[in-house]
């Protein structure tokens, strides 16, 4: 009776849940349409999209003319420095646009001196600035990185070292950069087999950073084994199998270098996170599941997604960029997808070839290399509750985080990955029945069986005593039922024969 009791009461609480699903869908497909040209959505278990509330909304779309310096020309970086400003490499006007953190004009930077004689940019492709206000420019025309004062004065330049693994044709081609709080610089190349290049702050090359593997397909095996039979020229005649190239990287405030990868033909090493001896963090070799870029869509219609760049935020929140859909993807620092927005069009909010993303504490930051132009973000009440759930969660406060949890339900009972909020919550308070529910209602098995193990654990505690009279009672009856029977059937055996 209690079991029926229990299961009919969780009945209809599903139901209510579904019913109260199915509205607040319908409420929020109609929202999404009136206010924003994007669906923002998520993952179920089954990898299945499903909708949810926007975390961010466009705020405004900023041009080259609407800061009267003229128009951008493939504007391919953008970097929010430790000052407060933006720096934006405008790739084919050969200049280094600044702006305030308002997206105000500040200046812009297209002469620098070498020696006392000025130099210019050509064509370059990556920008950093440290905590010292230096700035590093990849100046890929010039086959050169370099870093260079406020003025434009270059105090160092990054060179081509005098090592194999640049590139097949000899070209040294800097794409991005990133700088550590040692000063070591690590950059990106086209061609570049083995990795990032690793240089002092002095501009001496170290070493190669970050390889990328190459996938163990059937074209790379029947390389392989053709190499045993060939000839020395013959191999070198066949096509080499390398690792792919490193197409972006930024670093975080604990000094864990991100990179991103365009392949389209594998998901190992396509987004990772390194740590100082260039191990991967994010190793789905090891039977994990990190999964970057729209994988539902992937795994229907075998269209990968092209990430080229990413971006680490405020509390570890990772933006990585989709050039095929021209959409942004944003997970928490432990890969949960948080929020989608973005897409093709010419929408204000959507985008026709995305090239770079910055984030600042409420606002994400996205060019477009094809319109011009700068999309400026706000961050939503509901995408700040949905942060700040996480990151309580994730730094383990577990009751700090019930409550904006709740709110994010209350908001939004689509949004699955507050239903795992929640259920972590009580998992980590030791409330196994409610964790079994909130987890039923993320359809999280495995999360679910672990809330399920705690409570069956406890409850064979708080009733050991009434289980061990309920087994000694159960063999006194399996006993003393048979003997009692026999005692019966003897008796009327006796009563028949004296009648």
């Amino acid at each position: 009776m209690v079991l029926r009791n229990r299961l009919s009461k969780r009945l209809s609480k599903l139901i209510s849940f579904t019913l109260l699903l199915c509205m607040m869908v319908a409420t929020l497909s109609m929202g999404a349409s009136a206010d924003e040209p994007y669906q923002g959505y998520t993952y179920d278990e089954w990898a299945d999209p499903v909708p949810s509330q926007n975390g961010y909304i466009v705020s405004q779309v900023i041009s080259g003319k609407d800061l009267g310096i003229g128009s951008f020309n493939e504007p391919v970086d953008i970097f929010y420095t430790p000052q407060k400003e933006f720096y934006i490499v405008d790739r084919k006007n050969n200049r280094i646009v600044i702006l305030n953190q308002n997206f105000e004009l500040v200046r812009v930077m297209d002469k620098f001196y070498k020696d006392g004689q000025e130099t210019t940019l050509v064509e370059p492709n990556g920008v950093f600035v440290d905590e010292n206000g230096m700035i590093y420019i990849a100046d890929s025309g010039n086959s050169r990185a370099f870093r260079c004062d406020q003025d434009g004065n270059i105090q160092v330049e990054f060179l081509k070292p005098d090592t194999e693994g640049i590139s097949e044709d000899g070209l040294f081609l800097p794409q991005k950069l990133v700088v550590d709080k040692a000063g070591n610089v690590y950059i990106s190349i086209t061609g570049g087999l083995r990795g990032a290049l690793m240089y002092d702050k002095e501009g001496n090359f170290v070493s190669f950073y970050g390889a990328n593997r190459v996938a163990q397909t059937a074209e790379v095996l029947m390389d392989q084994i053709w190499k045993l039979i060939l000839t020395r020229e013959q191999r070198m005649a066949m096509r080499r199998n390398v690792s792919i190239e490193i197409d972006n990287l930024d670093i975080d405030e604990d000094g864990f270098i991100f990179t991103v990868t365009r392949t389209t033909t594998q998901v190992l090493d396509r987004v990772k996170k390194l740590n100082p001896s260039g191990i991967n963090i994010f190793d789905n070799a090891q039977g994990n599941e990190y999964m970057f870029g729209d994988y539902a869509t992937t795994a229907r219609t075998g269209d990968e997604s092209t990430l080229v760049d990413i971006d680490i935020g405020e509390n570890g929140i990772i933006n990585v960029l989709d050039q095929n859909r021209q959409r942004v993807f944003q997970y928490d620092r432990n890969a949960n997808l948080l929020f989608t927005f973005g897409g093709q069009s010419n929408q204000k909010g959507m985008f026709t070839l995305v090239s770079a993303i910055e984030s600042t504490e409420d606002e994400v930051i996205v060019l477009d290399s094809m319109k011009q132009s700068i999309t400026v973000f706000k961050k939503t009440l509901f995408g700040s509750l949905v942060h700040e759930a996480t990151e309580l969660y994730n730094r383990g406060y577990y009751d700090e985080a019930f409550e904006p949890w709740t709110e994010v339900i209350k908001r939004d009972g689509n949004y699955v990955l507050a239903y795992k909020g929640l259920g972590n919550a009580y998992l980590g308070n030791g409330d196994f029945e409610n964790a079994m529910e909130m987890f039923e209602l993320a359809i999280d098995r495995d999360a679910y069986d672990r809330a399920f193990e705690g409570y069956r654990t406890e409850f064979l505690r708080a009733n050991f005593t009434y289980i061990v009279l309920g087994l000694v009672l159960l063999i006194v009856l399996v006993k003393l039922v048979p003997w009692l029977i026999r005692k019966y059937k003897k008796s009327k055996g006796k009563g028949e024969g004296a009648a």
